[in-house]
């Protein structure tokens, strides 16, 4: 039997749920779970003690009166139970990432952007351009403009009224316009500051002075630092983040996250295509919807197939 009650007395005036379990043939011990945010507490009462159990201590209450026992065995088991699930998934990583890697070499052995660009400056855009959009959507744009654009002089040359209506079918392109347009002129100025001929000059090669760029956040600045200078960022998009939570290389809520993590977990030589290999294979084999998992080979180290195949009920 569970009801709430709200528990006065304790130290804590706060909403508990009370559970009363059987206790040698009497519903003599009675345990409480807190519902507060501060701190997960467990009191269970046997006969006449009462036995509070906080996160890192523990305190005794015998007929109205709280003795506390800072738990230094408490803490301790915690630690060691820290170092052991750190020790096992280290260990666990070592085993699984050459699996994992070795079988997206096989599905893609020279994995590349789908964005089609034939110069850095228009990688560039069709990264901005990407944001909130497809690859295919931004390509559909892209084939035509790029044939007019190859250079920040080019895109300036064409206009702005010109430029935002040749990209009307993209999300947003109303800001997206603004923004690459100033990326132009910044570009097209440090060319010209430079004294350089070649107008596909000066796209910065550091994250931090791409992301001066507008429009350029930590995810577009390493994705365009990753292809044009093979710099050894993974750049997270929700196809990445969906997959190495999946697989569970990393167990995070945004892909911010995930990317800082995977930057550690994964070794130099996997890098250089790693980012590339689990955007394709999020986009056409661990789909959000109706992923490919009996035809995949990673089922078996996947925690979302076992767990999947537990509340299916096997297949």
């Amino acid at each position: 039997m569970s009801k709430f009650v709200y528990r006065k007395g304790y130290g804590y005036k706060d909403l508990y749920l009370e559970k009363i379990v059987p206790y040698r043939g009497r519903n003599s011990l009675k345990v409480y779970m807190s519902l507060g945010l501060d701190m997960y507490i467990l009191l269970a009462r046997i006969r006449y003690f009462w036995f509070f159990l906080g996160e890192t201590w523990v305190c005794i209450m015998y007929k109205g009166r709280i003795y506390y026992l800072y738990s230094l065995i408490l803490q301790i088991y915690t630690l060691w139970n820290c170092i052991k699930r750190s020790k096992k998934y280290s260990q666990s990583m070592n085993k699984k990432l050459p699996i994992i890697f070795d079988y997206l070499k096989e599905l893609f052995p020279d994995p590349e952007t789908e964005l089609h660009y034939s110069a850095p400056f228009q990688f560039v855009v069709a990264v901005m351009l990407s944001a909130q959009a497809t690859d295919i959507q931004v390509n559909k744009v892209t084939d035509k403009l790029f044939k007019k654009i190859k250079n920040p002089e080019d895109l300036l040359a064409m206009g702005f009224a010109n430029f935002e209506r040749a990209i009307s079918s993209i999300n947003y392109y109303k800001t997206k316009a603004k923004h690459i347009f100033a990326t132009a002129k910044i570009i097209d100025k440090n060319c010209q500051k430079l004294s350089k001929i070649d107008k596909n000059c000066w796209i910065p090669d550091t994250l931090e002075e791409l992301m001066k760029l507008p429009w350029v956040g930590v995810k577009t600045g390493k994705l365009i630092a990753h292809v044009l200078y093979d710099k050894p960022f993974i750049a997270v998009d929700t196809h990445i983040h969906r997959v190495s939570n999946r697989l569970w290389i990393v167990e995070t809520t945004s892909p911010e996250k995930t990317s800082e993590l995977l930057e550690k977990i994964i070794p130099d030589s996997y890098k250089d295509h790693a980012h590339h290999s689990l955007v394709l294979f999020g986009r056409y084999y661990c789909t959000a919807k109706n992923p490919k998992c009996e035809a995949c080979k990673l089922k078996k180290i996947c925690e979302y197939y076992k767990n999947r195949w537990k509340v299916e009920g096997g297949r």
